[in-house]
């Protein structure tokens, strides 16, 4: 009976619409299940059972497998994506997040977690060398506070508050910067797992930035958010020696709005990363037709003659400024792992780290200012 319902019912005539769009079978069976989860509520037996009987609830899940079965991606019909277990707002203006993306902020909050951990044990050992050399003032402070009366206690209690500010500051010191925020996935689930962090965001669309917005408090997060065209962006003194964009500059006058002299922050950041776009053109006849007629082909094409000018420009800029030993993630086109090392070994970047994503491809990229 359930079989008979599950074939006959809504969901067997939701599969029957991708199935004729040419979904192969197991993918469409996982999209209306995913579907009738998200709006109606319903378990996979309850998917199973339930009856076409023209309710409103079984039209509008109707009309959503209808616009999947055309080619518009799932998570554009539902208006969500999940990204490091967040559920987060996406539209047509911009980038669905990828689970690639996902072992790219794992990386990042790794390395961010040692950082944290060893600026709190570099305060310990400030903190120890600072009480030696109070040693010799010790007798003397002890004589003053009988003198005083009572304040030693109130002396105790104010050091403590003075250390734990320390620490605090030592955290809340740290900074990332996300280029190209898009969705502001990473930005957001770097500011969720990376407590104390303060989390800067920059994107050149405005309809990206407004997507971003709402996801960080959707999920509770204080990012700073900003519009900024980093292809645009005018060298300060720091990366100034790197290039002469003296040419650039001129050319770039239309775009003066979205420039700002704060902007670039010297020794700033403790880690920039980005997931800037890093397809070529000529590979636009390799991707699924969703992505190509659905998603935003700014946030995925670059020219196939400069298929580097993200990173190039990114880790620039990141020369001025990440902070001494600050690092630098990459998340890339895997035909151009080796390639995005030796830019960045190039620029005077140390230890370099390609890895790659859990389907055996090039996909990372960490350096050291």
């Amino acid at each position: 009976m359930l079989y008979f319902c599950g074939m006959n019912g809504l969901y067997g005539n939701m599969k029957r619409v991708l199935r004729e769009g040419g979904m192969e079978d197991g993918e469409a069976r996982a999209v209306v299940l995913l579907l009738l989860e998200k709006v109606c509520g319903w378990s996979a037996a309850e998917a199973l059972m339930a009856e076409d009987d023209g309710s409103e609830e079984g039209k509008r899940v109707m009309e959503m497998v209808r616009r999947v079965a055309k080619g518009e991606p799932v998570q554009y019909v539902l208006g969500e994506a999940e990204f490091c277990g967040l559920r987060l707002k996406v539209e047509k203006g911009v980038l669905i997040p990828r689970v690639e993306t996902e072992e790219l902020v794992e990386w990042v909050v790794e390395e961010m977690g040692l950082r944290q951990r060893r600026n709190i044990e570099n305060l310990m050992g400030e903190e120890r060398e600072k009480g030696k050399e109070e040693e010799g003032e010790e007798e003397e402070g002890e004589e003053r506070e009988e003198r005083e009366g009572g304040g030693l206690q109130q002396c105790c209690s104010m050091e403590d508050k003075r250390e734990g500010e320390e620490e605090d500051r030592r955290r809340e010191g740290m900074r990332v910067l996300d280029v190209g925020t898009g969705s502001g996935c990473i930005a957001v689930a770097l500011a969720k797992k990376l407590e104390g962090v303060k989390v800067e965001a920059w994107d050149v669309s405005e309809e990206a930035l407004r997507v971003a917005r709402e996801n960080g408090k959707r999920c509770g997060v204080k990012v700073e958010f900003r519009r900024v065209d980093v292809l645009n962006l005018e060298p300060n003194s720091k990366t100034q020696e790197l290039k002469n964009l003296k040419t650039q500059k001129t050319q770039n006058l239309k775009t003066q709005k979205l420039k700002n002299p704060k902007t670039q922050k010297p020794n700033h950041y403790d880690a920039i990363v980005s997931n800037p776009p890093y397809i070529c053109e000529v590979e636009r006849g390799e991707m699924e037709v969703n992505v190509v007629e659905h998603e935003p082909w700014g946030a995925l094409f670059v020219p196939d003659d400069d298929p580097l000018v993200f990173y190039r420009k990114i880790a620039e800029m990141g020369r001025g400024m990440l902070k001494e030993r600050g690092m630098l993630f990459f998340e890339i086109n895997r035909r151009f792992g080796r390639e995005v090392v030796q830019l960045l070994e190039g620029l005077g970047y140390r230890e370099v780290e390609l890895r790659q994503d859990m389907f055996g491809n090039d996909r990372m990229v960490k350096a050291i200012k």
